[in-house]
């Protein structure tokens, strides 16, 4: 930090430290401020520079925000909070107001698309657990991965159909469940090179994932699960149908 070398007031002979040449104070150098009246609200004050026309900030604003001629363009109210703010080539006041606007807004576009509110949907267990799964792995392996909306979003949408050998979750759910931990249709990577891109993920059963792993292409697990796969489970349900029909 800069020192000031000491000097001597030439009005009050008074020691000091500070800018001023030759005298302490504006008081000793003749230079006392002068009661004005503000612009806005009419209180007299005495300003510090002499072509302060307002006692305070708000006062300023109020008059600003009220004549729009002297409004330059980068003053604007937030599109979230409608709060008068400064900024240049933004829309929000704050990251806050940003991220409360677009979650907003992605939401409304949600519920027109599906007919359903995303918070009951986002915290739904099992696409929450599905999500958490596919983050865990993706960043283990150093993957891109979507985000919860996105993956809500394209969750809701697709059908819940093996890609592979066609098996419907509802079959699939009665099948295997309380039989093996994985009941439901899980995520699989069409591609294993890329990432969990919205376009490079499809549902599979779990046998249909076990069986692909990294061996076997998609158009390679089509040709066996079509092949094999799929009359195995039909099957099965023939014999599930057939058990159930009662004895004459």
């Amino acid at each position: 930090m800069r020192r000031w070398p000491p000097r001597n007031c030439e009005k009050c002979h008074k020691d000091y430290r500070g800018y001023g040449e030759k005298f302490c104070s504006n008081l000793c150098a003749g230079n006392e401020r002068v009661e004005i009246s503000c612009h806005n609200c009419g209180i007299r004050f005495k300003p510090n520079i002499n072509k302060n026309k307002y006692c305070s900030r708000e006062c300023w604003k109020v008059s600003v925000k009220s004549d729009a001629t002297y409004r330059p363009p980068y003053r604007h109210d937030c599109q979230q909070c409608h709060k008068y703010y400064e900024g240049e080539g933004r829309l929000f006041c704050s990251r806050e107001c940003a991220g409360r606007f677009m979650s907003e807004r992605a939401h409304r576009l949600f519920k027109r698309r599906h007919g359903v509110d995303i918070h009951s949907v986002v915290h739904h267990s099992l696409i929450k657990r599905k999500y958490g799964t596919l983050v865990h792995r993706a960043r283990q392996k150093g993957l891109a991965y979507p985000t919860r909306v996105a993956f809500t979003d394209w969750y809701v949408q697709t059908p819940k159909v093996c890609h592979y050998c066609s098996i419907p979750e509802e079959i699939w759910e009665k099948f295997y469940y309380g039989k093996q931990f994985k009941f439901s249709l899980s995520i699989d990577r069409k591609d294993n090179a890329n990432g969990y891109e919205l376009s490079n993920m499809v549902l599979a059963c779990h046998v249909c994932n076990v069986v692909k792993n990294q061996f076997l292409t998609e158009s390679e697990m089509l040709d066996v699960a079509q092949r094999y796969l799929k009359p195995k489970w039909q099957e099965k349900i023939k014999e599930e149908v057939g058990s159930n029909v009662p004895s004459r």
